[in-house]
């Protein structure tokens, strides 16, 4: 495995280095050279810009455009549209990287999000989400329209923090100087509400459908809470505890009637006569007498029971509930 040396300037001059020693191999493919020489690009693509764009680099077709919102053609996007506030930095590495052309020579490109290698794409006022073909959630779509954003996009992207990283939404705190609100989105409005964080996997956000022998159809909501774990931790605790007293509850009414069914089972009383009526006996009767106690006392037990479990789905099943084991803001497939 080979490594960078990350010396810094030691790759400032690698072209005079190659060049005074063709066996200066170190890492060269990583810095464009290949045996002394400068690699050429793959292709040799034109990029279609318009009059206000500045675009830098394509010779190893990575490019960095300094232009207006401008997610396709040069009458695409807010640019195209000649809207005010737009601007916008389009970096690409790999223009139309997985486009079919029958030749790359001197073809004229636009911008395009789906077959460009990687982009990190900047824009004062755009449509993330329409312009990059992202599925729907429970947010209404026009809520995204004309904002300001970054979208980063390749086959594979990575966000590493050495000292860990956070995913923040709303607005920031202590900001001096803002206003009674505080802090405004980037065209000066209010920013009103929280919205929350949405992973969403494979880009599929349509409730799933199906059908099975128990329970029929069925459709699940496939963009769903996420649940918080110590409010759950909490919930399967307190659950834990009001089976755990049923269970008892049910244990002692079933010993009770096990102990009064011995004593009817074991019972034989003589009758006097052959009209004399067969009376419990005594001890039958204190038993009974007992159980009737017990009986009460475990509706009552079994009334706090329900009672509790009642305040249990209150509590921790219900949006509403001070304890809601689900994320209010906080999404995922």
């Amino acid at each position: 495995m080979s490594t960078i040396d990350s010396t810094p300037g030691l790759n400032s001059n690698i072209e005079q280095r190659v060049n005074a020693d063709p066996s200066y191999t170190d890492d060269l493919g990583l810095h464009g050279y290949m045996g002394g020489k400068k690699l050429e690009s793959s292709n040799n693509l034109k990029f279609d810009k318009s009059p206000t764009e500045t675009v830098l680099g394509g010779d190893t077709n990575a490019w960095i455009v300094f232009g207006r919102d401008r997610p396709a053609g040069v009458a695409s996007g807010y640019g195209g549209q000649g809207a005010t506030d737009a601007a916008a930095i389009d970096i690409v590495a790999g223009r139309a990287s997985s486009a079919n052309f029958d030749s790359y020579d001197d073809k004229l490109v636009s911008p395009n999000f789906f077959n460009d290698a990687a982009r990190i794409y900047i824009s004062q006022k755009t449509d993330l989400d329409k312009n990059f073909g992202l599925a729907e959630t429970g947010i209404p779509s026009d809520f995204y329209k004309a904002r300001s954003g970054i979208a980063i996009k390749a086959d594979t992207v990575r966000v590493i923090g050495r000292e860990g990283i956070r995913l923040v939404t709303g607005k920031a705190l202590g900001v001096s100087g803002a206003g009674q609100f505080g802090e405004r989105n980037a065209a000066g409005g209010s920013i009103v509400g929280v919205k929350g964080i949405e992973l969403i996997a494979g880009n599929v956000t349509d409730d799933e459908e199906g059908f099975d022998l128990t329970s029929g159809n069925y459709k699940i909501k496939r963009v769903q809470p996420i649940p918080k774990g110590e409010n759950l931790a909490e919930a399967m605790s307190n659950l834990t505890d009001h089976v755990s007293q049923i269970a008892q509850t049910l244990r002692d009414f079933m010993n009770s009637q096990q102990r009064f069914n011995s004593g009817v089972a074991g019972h034989v009383h003589v009758a006097t006569s052959p009209f004399a009526p067969v009376l419990p006996a005594p001890g039958l009767i204190a038993r009974n007498s007992k159980l009737a106690v017990q009986k009460t006392l475990y509706s009552t037990s079994m009334r706090t029971t329900t009672m509790a479990l009642q305040m249990y789905k209150i509590n921790y099943l219900s949006p509403e509930g001070k304890f809601w084991i689900c994320s209010r803001l906080n999404k995922t497939n």
